[in-house]
């Protein structure tokens, strides 16, 4: 029946909004940065995001047992949405719920850190006179023709605004061996907002080129929108260089749905609790959003048919599935881990970021920006299928401080050839304590147990053998790798596609 709304042609997207003008933080104005595109359309499962309008009634003792005055006192926005666990696709998700992806400083280039390229090599190189808006030539021979499709990050280091120092484009058109064509232009951009266009480099920029990313995601002190100085870096020249240009660092997304009929528009949202979830079934994600604003009338352009994953003629779509999991649980320490595997049979991660959501102050209906409210609550359960020791047990009656990881890999090679790189999924948990203990006798059948944790701050040192937190960033209980081939940093707008 035609103009009928069904389900299965229902598409999610979903672009963050960060390294922005700071008089535009939290602000519902379309511009042009909020378009969503190429690699923001999310693995939709479903969803129960909506506007509430609360009204204020006038109960005033007229004489009459009926109301006839409903005044508007509040639009509250928000709600749940689910999406399938593959490897691509969860980035910004992810850095919404913890805060933070290394930035540029001058110690270390941001993440993602660019690793592999066209037959599984690592490339770089350094760019000669003659580049333009949408070609790079560099000043040796180091690109091939498998090199298109892939994407080039130039690495020179300036406080210029609009410079090119954290530029990334995709590689179109192989010329020879020192020259490519990119897409889109250097200098696409401009106007209010947009603070990741660049110029033309001139000779001597370094650069790198690939086509497989890892990215590394930490928890943040803050959630709310704050000039990248106040991080705590430690970085005089990048970051400063960011606040003397009124950018901040913020972590609010566009949501967008199209529901067939209309697109329901979110924006800002930010993202209150996320969940990982692991079974049988694979891996499932959860989150819920707080928005300032709902728009149902389009206002500022969607287009769900430009909407995508990744461009890459050789993207690999490839699902987190349960049999490319292995998870383990050691005692804390700073100088050992052994990765002792346990054979679970689910997982379930928790991250509440305890967002004070329901302000609004005088002369609005609509939520302030949402502010942490209360400390963030990181934690989960595991189940096991057989009740066969008590090392877990004496965990957790001694209080024992543990370390724990959940890792995957796919099973789809991302190189041509010359070797093998797989998807991969990190989760480290960087300390945590077994905080309840459950095996029931429900019946013959073998006893499972199930164990709750919650995860903590290492205070004696960094967990043993796991990415270190950046400098000035919290010690914090969490750290999340994922290696795809995405290409963009979720907090400095590098995407232009």
């Amino acid at each position: 029946m035609p103009g009928v709304a069904l389900g299965y042609n229902s598409k999610a997207a979903l672009r963050m909004r960060s390294r922005i003008n700071k008089l535009d933080v939290w602000n519902a104005n379309a511009e042009p940065f909020w378009k969503l595109g190429k690699h923001h359309q999310l693995w939709l499962e479903s969803e129960s995001i909506s506007e509430e309008l609360k009204h204020l009634a006038d109960e005033s003792l007229t004489g009459k047992a009926g109301l006839d005055t409903l005044d508007l006192v509040s639009m509250l926005s928000g709600g749940s949405l689910n999406v399938n666990g593959f490897f691509y696709g969860l980035d910004q998700l992810l850095a919404m719920a913890l805060g933070y992806e290394r930035i540029r400083t001058n110690a270390a280039y941001e993440s993602p850190s660019f690793d592999k390229a066209f037959n599984n090599t690592v490339k770089t190189g350094t760019t000669a006179s003659g580049c333009t808006a949408t070609r790079i030539v560099a000043n040796a021979s180091v690109f091939a023709a498998g090199d298109v499709g892939s994407y080039i990050r130039l690495e020179a280091n300036s406080v210029m605004v609009g410079s090119f120092h954290d530029q990334v484009r995709r590689i179109t058109n192989y010329v020879n061996s020192t020259t490519v064509d990119i897409s889109p232009a250097l200098d696409t951009g401009g106007g209010s907002g947009w603070y990741s266009y660049g110029i033309v480099p001139s000779a001597g920029v370094n650069f790198r080129v690939a086509r497989v990313f890892t990215h590394t995601f930490e928890v943040a002190r803050n959630l709310h929108a704050e000039p990248f100085t106040e991080l705590g870096i430690g970085d005089s020249y990048w970051a400063n260089a960011e606040n003397t240009a009124n950018r901040w660092i913020a972590r609010e997304a566009v949501l967008s749905i199209w529901k067939n009929i209309a697109y329901w528009t979110f924006l800002p949202v930010m993202l209150k609790t996320l969940a990982l979830k692991l079974d049988a079934n694979g891996l499932k994600v959860a989150a819920e959003f707080a928005a300032r604003a709902f728009n149902n009338g389009n206002e500022d352009g969607q287009n769900h048919t430009l909407w995508g994953f990744c461009p890459l003629p050789a993207f690999v779509k490839e699902r987190a599935l349960f049999g490319d999991f292995s998870f383990s649980l050691d005692p804390f320490s700073t100088s050992a881990w052994p990765e002792t595997k346990l054979p679970i049979t689910a997982f379930d991660l928790q991250i509440d970021n305890a967002l004070d959501s329901d302000l609004i102050t005088v002369g609005n209906v609509v939520r302030d920006e949402p502010v942490r409210g209360g400390f963030r609550k990181i934690g989960g359960s595991i189940a096991l299928p057989r009740y066969k020791d008590q090392a877990l047990e004496d965990y957790c009656r001694n209080q024992t401080e543990l370390m724990g990881a959940l890792k995957a890999t796919g099973g789809i090679n991302l190189v041509d050839s010359g070797g093998t790189v797989n998807h991969e999924l990190r989760v480290f948990l960087r300390r945590l304590k077994l905080t309840k203990q459950d095996t029931p006798v429900s019946g013959p059948a073998p006893l499972a147990q199930k164990y709750t944790f919650h995860c903590l701050q290492p205070t004696t040192g960094n967990s043993f053998n796991m990415p270190t937190p950046s400098t000035g960033i919290e010690n914090g209980e969490l750290i999340i790798q994922t290696v795809n081939q995405n290409p963009y940093n979720a907090f400095m707008n590098q995407c232009q596609e």
